[in-house]
């Protein structure tokens, strides 16, 4: 957290999976180039299909997080409701 590798957003969900959409949301988050681990609450096939063309990142949900999965990337990114989830 110190060194702003812990990214938590409201909500990500996706109505149709567009990878556009997923890389300029990361953009938008200052994720470029930089492995990432997107956390979800639930499965939700809109955010897998969306972030799976893309080489860096990595999806998984809440109940399937463990330590490697945490410290192998460089973000991480949670939803408040995977993050309450883990808690």
């Amino acid at each position: 957290m110190r060194d702003n590798e812990l990214i938590v957003v409201d909500d990500f969900n996706f109505d149709t999976p567009k990878t556009k959409h997923m890389a300029s949301t990361l953009k938008a988050l200052g994720i470029v180039g930089d492995s990432c681990l997107i956390v979800i609450p639930q499965a939700n096939e809109g955010v897998w299909k969306s972030a799976r063309n893309i080489p860096y990142v990595k999806v998984l949900t809440s109940s399937g997080l463990n330590a490697y999965e945490v410290l192998k990337p460089k973000k991480v990114l949670l939803t408040r409701d995977a993050l309450s989830k883990i808690q």
